[in-house]
Protein backbone atom coordinates (compact mmCIF):
# COMPACT_ATOMS: atom_id res chain seq x y z
CA UNK A 1 0.00 0.00 0.00
CA UNK A 2 3.13 2.33 -0.78
CA UNK A 3 0.83 3.96 -3.47
CA UNK A 4 0.69 7.31 -1.07
CA UNK A 5 3.49 9.15 -1.74
CA UNK A 6 5.66 10.66 1.37
CA UNK A 7 6.52 14.20 2.00
CA UNK A 8 9.81 13.04 0.49
CA UNK A 9 8.29 12.20 -2.89
CA UNK A 10 6.68 14.98 -3.74
CA UNK A 11 5.62 15.06 -7.59
CA UNK A 12 7.01 18.68 -8.92
CA UNK A 13 4.07 20.28 -9.88
CA UNK A 14 4.32 22.94 -12.78
CA UNK A 15 3.59 27.01 -11.47
CA UNK A 16 0.47 28.09 -12.75
CA UNK A 17 2.51 30.82 -14.52
CA UNK A 18 4.79 28.95 -16.19
CA UNK A 19 2.12 27.20 -17.41
CA UNK A 20 0.54 29.83 -19.34
CA UNK A 21 3.67 30.95 -20.51
CA UNK A 22 4.12 27.31 -22.55
CA UNK A 23 0.47 27.54 -23.75
CA UNK A 24 1.03 31.61 -25.09
CA UNK A 25 4.44 29.85 -26.87
CA UNK A 26 2.25 26.78 -28.15
CA UNK A 27 0.09 28.73 -29.89
CA UNK A 28 2.55 31.12 -31.28
CA UNK A 29 4.35 28.35 -32.81
CA UNK A 30 1.55 26.53 -34.55
CA UNK A 31 0.65 29.94 -36.04
CA UNK A 32 4.05 30.15 -37.41
CA UNK A 33 4.55 27.00 -38.24
CA UNK A 34 0.92 27.35 -40.27
CA UNK A 35 1.75 30.77 -41.47
CA UNK A 36 4.61 28.79 -42.53
CA UNK A 37 3.70 26.23 -44.16
CA UNK A 38 0.86 28.20 -46.23
CA UNK A 39 3.17 30.65 -47.31
CA UNK A 40 5.91 28.25 -48.58
CA UNK A 41 2.95 25.97 -50.37
CA UNK A 42 2.08 29.53 -51.59
CA UNK A 43 5.42 30.13 -53.07
CA UNK A 44 6.04 26.86 -54.52
CA UNK A 45 3.22 26.74 -56.03
CA UNK A 46 3.60 30.53 -57.75
CA UNK A 47 7.35 28.82 -58.67
CA UNK A 48 6.04 25.37 -60.21
CA UNK A 49 3.70 28.10 -62.73
CA UNK A 50 6.57 29.51 -64.16
CA UNK A 51 5.78 33.01 -61.86
CA UNK A 52 8.22 34.69 -59.77
CA UNK A 53 7.89 35.46 -56.35
CA UNK A 54 10.38 38.53 -56.52
CA UNK A 55 8.85 42.09 -56.70
CA UNK A 56 10.71 44.12 -58.90
CA UNK A 57 12.51 47.26 -57.78
CA UNK A 58 13.29 48.74 -61.16
CA UNK A 59 10.34 50.85 -60.79
CA UNK A 60 10.54 53.96 -62.04
CA UNK A 61 10.20 56.81 -59.33
CA UNK A 62 10.61 54.70 -56.52
CA UNK A 63 12.49 56.42 -53.46
CA UNK A 64 15.28 54.98 -51.69
CA UNK A 65 13.31 54.00 -48.73
CA UNK A 66 10.82 52.10 -51.30
CA UNK A 67 13.91 49.99 -52.91
CA UNK A 68 14.85 49.09 -49.66
CA UNK A 69 11.51 47.99 -48.40
CA UNK A 70 11.13 46.42 -51.57
CA UNK A 71 14.03 44.24 -51.14
CA UNK A 72 13.26 43.68 -47.12
CA UNK A 73 9.78 41.99 -48.69
CA UNK A 74 12.21 39.92 -51.28
CA UNK A 75 14.75 38.84 -48.72
CA UNK A 76 11.83 37.75 -46.20
CA UNK A 77 10.18 35.42 -48.88
CA UNK A 78 13.14 33.48 -50.02
CA UNK A 79 13.85 30.48 -49.04
CA UNK A 80 16.81 30.18 -46.94
CA UNK A 81 14.85 33.08 -45.12
CA UNK A 82 11.76 31.14 -44.87
CA UNK A 83 13.56 27.30 -44.06
CA UNK A 84 15.74 29.29 -41.12
CA UNK A 85 13.20 30.56 -39.93
CA UNK A 86 10.83 27.65 -39.68
CA UNK A 87 13.80 25.67 -38.29
CA UNK A 88 14.04 27.67 -35.46
CA UNK A 89 10.48 27.65 -34.36
CA UNK A 90 10.63 24.12 -34.37
CA UNK A 91 13.76 23.55 -32.25
CA UNK A 92 12.32 26.88 -29.72
CA UNK A 93 9.26 24.96 -29.53
CA UNK A 94 11.52 21.87 -28.52
CA UNK A 95 12.69 23.95 -25.65
CA UNK A 96 9.06 25.08 -24.70
CA UNK A 97 8.14 21.29 -24.44
CA UNK A 98 11.34 20.57 -22.35
CA UNK A 99 9.96 24.18 -20.26
CA UNK A 100 6.76 22.09 -19.75
CA UNK A 101 8.17 19.46 -18.40
CA UNK A 102 10.33 20.93 -16.11
CA UNK A 103 13.33 20.55 -17.63
CA UNK A 104 16.11 23.60 -17.47
CA UNK A 105 17.77 22.71 -20.67
CA UNK A 106 14.50 23.62 -22.33
CA UNK A 107 14.58 27.59 -20.92
CA UNK A 108 18.55 27.63 -23.23
CA UNK A 109 17.15 26.03 -25.66
CA UNK A 110 14.71 28.75 -26.18
CA UNK A 111 16.85 31.66 -25.34
CA UNK A 112 19.54 30.24 -28.03
CA UNK A 113 16.16 30.08 -30.63
CA UNK A 114 14.83 33.89 -29.50
CA UNK A 115 18.16 35.20 -30.01
CA UNK A 116 18.67 34.06 -33.36
CA UNK A 117 15.23 34.85 -34.11
CA UNK A 118 16.03 38.72 -33.11
CA UNK A 119 19.68 38.65 -35.48
CA UNK A 120 17.86 36.52 -38.31
CA UNK A 121 16.62 39.56 -40.39
CA UNK A 122 19.13 41.62 -39.49
CA UNK A 123 21.22 39.23 -41.59
CA UNK A 124 19.34 38.84 -44.50
CA UNK A 125 18.92 42.69 -44.34
CA UNK A 126 15.61 43.25 -43.10
CA UNK A 127 14.65 45.48 -41.04
CA UNK A 128 14.91 45.42 -36.74
CA UNK A 129 11.16 44.39 -35.40
CA UNK A 130 11.11 46.53 -32.32
CA UNK A 131 8.19 45.30 -31.10
CA UNK A 132 8.95 41.62 -31.45
CA UNK A 133 12.09 41.85 -30.00
CA UNK A 134 10.58 43.40 -26.77
CA UNK A 135 7.77 40.73 -26.57
CA UNK A 136 10.78 37.72 -26.86
CA UNK A 137 13.15 39.09 -24.50
CA UNK A 138 9.59 39.61 -22.10
CA UNK A 139 8.86 36.12 -22.65
CA UNK A 140 12.67 35.10 -21.86
CA UNK A 141 12.70 37.49 -18.84
CA UNK A 142 9.19 35.62 -17.40
CA UNK A 143 10.79 31.86 -18.49
CA UNK A 144 13.84 32.93 -16.57
CA UNK A 145 11.96 33.87 -13.29
CA UNK A 146 10.87 30.14 -13.76
CA UNK A 147 13.99 28.39 -13.48
CA UNK A 148 13.73 28.04 -9.80
CA UNK A 149 11.25 25.31 -10.91
CA UNK A 150 13.41 23.26 -13.10
CA UNK A 151 15.36 21.00 -12.65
Amino acid sequence: MSENLDSNQAVAKRPAFLTVLCILSFIAAGFSIIGGLLLGLGKGAVEASGGSTEISTNMEGISTEGAAALEAVNAAFSWPYMITSMVLVIVGLIGVIKMWKLQKSGFYIYVGTAVAGIILPLVFGMAFAVFGTVITIGFIVMYGLNLKHMK
